[in-house]
């Protein structure tokens, strides 16, 4: 068989890969996927207390970036407030 036993659509790639490599990572994928389904009660267990953490972080880090934008915005008010001119501050006619 060309392609060290790889399917017609990728022959072409057996040129450049190794077929003791890719015959590795099919036996590591056809075990990650034998004990996915042994994961499967722990990550529904894990879900429960996991999402609300995430929305816990995410609405603390929006709380958070919320408060730099507007020290931020009153920072930069006060420093073009001391270095622009009011009105009348320029010099007069004649």
């Amino acid at each position: 068989m060309r392609g060290g036993g790889w399917g017609a659509g990728v022959c072409w790639l057996a040129l450049w890969v190794d077929p003791a490599a890719v015959k590795a990572l099919q036996a590591s994928v056809a075990w990650a996927l034998d004990h996915a389904g042994e994961l499967a009660p722990w990550a529904a267990q894990a879900a429960g207390w996991l999402v609300p953490l995430l929305w816990a972080a995410w609405a603390l880090l929006a709380v958070l970036m919320l408060l730099v934008a507007i020290g931020l915005h009153v920072l930069v008010g006060r420093v073009v407030g001391r270095t622009t001119p009011g009105p009348g501050a320029g010099p007069g006619p004649g």
